[in-house]
């Protein structure tokens, strides 16, 4: 009885791998009609149906990362190889998906001039000829790789050479902006310095004219106050002389009076 079941279990089982390698084989076949049709996003999915029904069909998970590749999804590609390479012993085989990888990654270079990608390229092109050492096309690209690597480094040196006459330039240009806003400063400054000195020389030939003015009325003023003075002098002279002459004319009444009086007593008969 457990033959019998053991036998029905392995019938079963050896269905289930004909119908999977069957299927797996339909993908397949479909996913290379789409890849020579140019539909690589259809041919990919077939592939990976076809390796996911029969994981033996190893050129199936390969030619999903060469549709991938020319899909333009190179990370995607790069995940397909490394898959085909953990299932191949043959080093040849393994050569070929090391080689493709480098191609992805100098594919990324010429794109977007990365350098670290070019660097990629360079590594995996020389683990495949560690696989296959007289590959020529492999040999061909490392030699590219590495020679465009030597004119990025070149060019960068360029660059960076460039960007410090550059900056320099800037700065020289930045040192000569500010030194003439300073000497500008300093003009404005020195005209502000003479406005206020001419300013200030004004205000004070101003203020000595006024002094001089004010001197000027003072003096005659002065000189009024004198000649006030003097006339009122003058007046009090003739005020005092005027007082004399009055008393003077008392005294004399007063003389002539008492000789009035006098020939008054010589003319009178004298009493013994």
């Amino acid at each position: 009885m457990k033959i019998k079941i053991s036998s029905i279990l392995l019938l079963f089982v050896c269905s289930l791998n004909v119908l999977g390698q069957y299927k797996a084989k339909i993908e397949l076949n479909e996913g290379v009609k789409a890849y020579e049709n140019g539909e690589y996003q259809k041919a990919q999915e077939h592939f990976e149906n076809s390796f996911s029904e029969n994981p033996a069909y190893t050129k199936a998970i390969f030619n999903a990362g060469n549709a991938a590749y020319l899909n333009g999804d190179f990370e995607a590609a790069r995940d397909f190889y490394n898959k085909y390479i953990g299932s191949k012993e043959n080093k040849f085989e393994r050569a070929e998906a090391l080689h493709n990888i480098g191609n992805s990654y100098l594919k990324n270079f010429k794109e977007k001039k990365d350098e670290n990608s070019l660097i990629e390229s360079i590594n995996y092109f020389k683990k495949s000829l560690r696989e296959n050492p007289n590959d020529q096309e492999t040999r061909y690209n490392l030699a590219y790789a590495l020679n465009q690597l030597q004119q990025n480094k070149e060019e960068n040196k360029e660059d960076n050479q460039q960007q410090d006459e550059n900056k320099d330039q800037d700065k020289k240009d930045q040192e000569q902006k500010d030194q003439d806003k300073k000497n500008q400063d300093q003009k404005d400054q020195d005209k502000k310095d003479q406005e206020q000195k001419d300013q200030d020389k004004k205000d004070q030939e101003q203020k000595d004219q006024d002094q001089k003015n004010d001197n000027e009325e003072g003096k005659g003023d002065k000189e009024k106050e004198e000649e006030k003075k003097g006339e009122m002098s003058q007046k009090q002279i003739e005020k005092n002389l005027d007082a004399i002459n009055n008393e003077e004319e008392k005294i004399l009444l007063k003389v002539n009076r008492q000789k009035g009086d006098k020939k008054k007593s010589t003319n009178q008969v004298k009493d013994w």
